[in-house]
């Protein structure tokens, strides 16, 4: 390929600058730096309120969602993770974020103002006791929650008769069952600040979701589908300016089948809430500044 003139360099094309410019303001929206690192509950709470969803631990490879430590550390190798952890327990203790296991593989905190959308397209309108789906373990578990109110994981291994096992813990996959379901709530916990700090003292404790956060169910349930949809999705794509249409499905498939996800970027582009386009070879949406509140 030729370069030109001596010290001319080859015409970057049009497209590639435009995403080379999304991407770098993703980043600067999603991973914080300088004096944008979150330090207080305060910068917690308005760092989450705007990202809506946030990794609990550490980012993923490709994956356009924020992560608490990374907002805490500043990207660095090493920095205060406990301090991280302290900030992820105010927005639990406050209720401003909820934990939830059904975006992206991951363990995510989602903003309370979208966890009705996301609790309505998990749940589906189904009955808090209708268990369809959950393995026996994982009933038993939530019978044990019925009883007792809050349970541990430690607990949930009694009640099973199983020990720890490192490599398959039957408690802890029983819970993640009832979490994928959003039928229970993992809540604020006592840090180890003298062990691994994300390994409660006590362990975590949990409680039935629609009894946690009875409010969030109430409003969950006055929703359709649509709305939910078009709401997470709205709010989503602010924060994060913009997102591939494949990695929309992808990061949100435990939440709505594909067509769902294109019914809603459909409705949200004919109210000019999003702009959907080819860039790079590659499908984007791209939210409308000051159109996803």
């Amino acid at each position: 390929m030729s370069h030109g003139a001596e010290g001319e360099r080859a015409p970057v094309p049009k497209a590639a600058l435009a995403l080379a410019e999304l991407e770098r303001r993703r980043d600067a929206a999603l991973r914080p730096r300088g004096r944008a690192v979150v330090a207080t509950p305060k910068d917690a709470e308005r760092f989450l309120e705007r990202v809506v969803l946030a990794l609990r631990y550490g980012p993923g490879k490709g994956l356009p969602l924020a992560s608490m430590f990374e907002a805490t550390t500043g990207g660095a190798a090493t920095g205060p993770f406990v301090e991280a952890a302290a900030l992820t327990n105010h927005l639990l203790a406050a209720a401003t974020a909820i934990e939830v296991y059904v975006i992206a593989d991951r363990l995510t905190l989602v903003h309370r103002s979208v966890v009705p959308a996301v609790f309505a397209l998990v749940r589906r309108g189904r009955a808090i006791d209708d268990l369809t789906g959950v393995s026996l373990n994982g009933r038993r578990a939530f019978a044990l929650i019925v009883k007792k109110r809050e349970v541990t994981v430690g607990d949930v291994r009694a009640a099973l008769g199983v020990a720890f096992d490192a490599r398959h813990d039957a408690g802890y996959e029983a819970l993640a069952d009832l979490a994928r379901l959003m039928l229970v709530d993992r809540g604020p916990y006592e840090i180890n600040t003298k062990g691994i700090h994300y390994l409660s003292k006590d362990g975590y404790p949990h409680h039935l979701f629609h009894e946690a956060h009875a409010d969030l169910a109430r409003e969950a349930a006055k929703l359709r589908i649509p709305d939910a949809a078009d709401t997470l999705l709205r709010r989503y794509l602010t924060g994060a300016v913009f997102c591939s249409v494949r990695r929309l499905k992808t990061m949100f498939r435990f939440l709505m089948v594909p067509e769902e996800i294109d019914d809603a970027l459909e409705r949200l582009a004919a109210v000019k809430a999003v702009t959907v386009q080819k860039v790079d070879r590659q499908t984007i949406v791209l939210a409308t500044p000051g159109a996803g509140r």
